[in-house]
């Protein structure tokens, strides 16, 4: 047999705050397994080094050589209280896939329950528990049969150099298409003000807008111009 299984042994110790602690081990990997507070550890005659729960240690050998092995290990407690310590040497690996949060629990960040309203489809209630209560508030359509209306609403002239309403407000429309007929580039806006500030509708051009808010138009032109307004409503 060429291969063996790795031979274990656990060290138990406790280390009073600002002291020292040495155990003879022979062995090449080291896993702690567990710890009450960070700690330092040195193998051999080696520097202290950072340790602390879930940590494991192995030599790297060089090529066509065994693994190192040490023959003492050395706990330093830098805490002002005590601590206790489990460690496991071994010779062979040591595969520690737990997963270990501050050495005895994993932290839980608390969720915020949400809802999220949903016009069309209704509300949508999410717990901190993690489940889902969907509720409807309305009779739930399919999109292919939601009732359309589409209300041609003539032609809209817009006074020269001022802003003019296309349409107020309204929780039915979902969408607007405008289609300009006159000669000069004016701009589609939500506000009031009198400048450039929006999409630009050019002359000719036809534009589709997914809204139900207000909107407005403004003609930077010295003449009236008039666009063409349809409205498709739910």
């Amino acid at each position: 047999m060429t291969g063996f299984f790795p031979t274990c042994q656990d060290i138990f110790l406790t280390v009073a705050a600002g002291a020292e602690a040495v155990r003879a081990a022979n062995a090449e990997t080291l896993a702690i397994i567990a710890a009450t507070a960070p700690f330092e550890i040195a193998f051999d005659a080696g520097s202290f080094q950072f340790a602390d729960a879930g940590l494991t240690y192995q030599g790297r050998a060089k090529e066509g050589e065994p693994r190192p092995r040490f023959g003492e290990l050395r706990f330093r407690n830098p805490n002002a209280f005590p601590i206790s310590i489990r460690v496991q040497v071994s010779h062979g690996e040591i595969f520690d896939n737990r997963a270990i949060f501050g050495g005895n629990s994993v932290p839980v960040m608390p969720s915020v329950g949400a809802i999220f309203d949903v016009a069309q489809y209704g509300t949508w209630n999410v717990g901190q528990a993690g489940t889902w209560n969907v509720g409807l508030t309305g009779t739930y359509l399919p999109r292919e049969a939601v009732p359309v209306t589409i209300s041609n609403t003539g032609n809209l002239t817009c006074a020269a150099n001022a802003v003019t309403n296309i349409s107020a407000a309204t929780t039915t429309r979902n969408r607007f298409v405008l289609h300009h007929l006159g000669t000069e580039t004016m701009f589609i806006k939500t506000g009031t003000n009198a400048n450039t500030n929006g999409i630009p509708l050019c002359p000719g051009e036809r534009i589709e807008i997914r809204t139900n808010g207000a909107l407005n138009i403004f003609n930077p032109a010295a003449f009236s111009q008039d666009i063409r307004r349809a409205e498709v409503n739910w």
